[in-house]
């Protein structure tokens, strides 16, 4: 800081990674409430037309000015302080008909697809229903993206459910899935006798 202290902060926001820059947030008056690790909110949107930002890789560095408006702005080349990705698009996940699990012929077998750039390392939710609308209960939470689950069906579980994938992201994003009919969880073989003939 030089004799004049601080006489405002800038924002400045790269979209290719230090090639150009742009001014998008500014603070003509830092001394009101001048703290280390002071926080100010940012609305990632461009100014010009009012609109969101795309999703992308962003870089963000800030500028202290003098009280002189002497600062030292970001020019083409600079390397940003931060990085941050903007991922704003919903998991993509897709749910299968329910089977007999043929390792484990008490179990039934979910299988799933689940897609996203970004998922977290266990990003995946499973449940049922007695109706589409719920009220929705886990069969497992935390499960890594392997796309099968073989599930112990409790006694108490109705004869038919509705199945629910719940897909997360690093960026807090959630994608759902629900089945479009109802699943049968029977794993009990009918079985019969012949007793005649008639004819």
């Amino acid at each position: 800081v030089g004799p004049s202290g601080v006489g405002g902060i800038e924002l400045w926001l790269t979209r290719d990674d230090g090639e150009s820059w742009e001014q998008v947030a500014d603070d003509e008056d830092p001394h009101s409430n001048m703290q280390a690790r002071q926080q100010r909110k940012f609305e990632f949107r461009d100014h010009r037309t009012d609109t969101p930002l795309p999703d992308g890789i962003y870089g963000l560095t800030l500028v202290f000015k003098n009280r002189a408006g002497l600062g030292k702005k970001p020019r083409p080349g600079d390397v940003p302080e931060m990085r941050i990705e903007l991922d704003t698009k919903l998991p993509d996940g897709q749910l299968y008909p329910l089977m007999r699990d043929p390792q484990q012929p008490d179990q039934v077998l979910l299988r799933w697809t689940a897609e996203d750039k970004n998922l977290i390392s266990n990003p995946i939710t499973l449940e049922y229903a007695e109706k589409r609308e719920g009220p929705w209960h886990v069969i497992q939470t935390n499960l890594e993206n392997t796309g099968r689950y073989s599930w112990r069906v409790a006694p108490t579980t109705p004869v038919q459910v509705y199945l629910r994938l719940r897909v997360r992201d690093k960026a807090g994003n959630e994608g759902i899935a629900i089945t479009s009919q109802p699943q049968y969880v029977d794993l009990v073989e009918p079985e019969g006798a012949l007793i005649g003939v008639q004819p």
